[in-house]
């Protein structure tokens, strides 16, 4: 039997598959879930609850978000592009999740949420 993980909104059981899922460049880690994201955070320096200080150790929280969820919350959902600096690369604000489903489904993909 496979492993099951919860949603974090609406603690749906979440199928979960560990193994090689092939080269991605942005790969973290080596889990898969279906029907849903998995989210990783490694703390943020206004939380009161979770901010390591020991950055070295690698310490992280993950939780999975089922596709229902995401979409239902998707205005709250902020889609980041990289952006390649001269010393640095950040990532900036393009769109929210439900204009990028928006975008997808009358096909266009290669607006990628730019300004014009």
């Amino acid at each position: 039997m496979k492993a099951m993980r919860k949603c974090i909104v609406c603690e749906k059981e979440l199928q979960e598959e560990d193994g090689p899922i092939g080269a991605h460049r942005n790969l973290l880690c080596w889990e898969i879930i279906y029907d849903g994201i998995i989210l990783k955070s490694c703390g943020n320096y206004g939380s009161t609850e979770y901010d390591p200080f020991d950055d070295s150790v690698g310490e992280y929280l993950e939780m999975a978000l089922c596709d229902k969820c995401l979409v239902a919350k998707g205005h709250l959902i902020q889609r980041l592009e990289e952006v390649k600096k001269k010393t640095d690369s950040v990532y900036e604000p393009v769109e929210n999740f439900v204009e990028y489903k928006k975008r997808l489904a009358i096909g266009d993909y290669k607006g990628r949420g730019k300004k014009k």
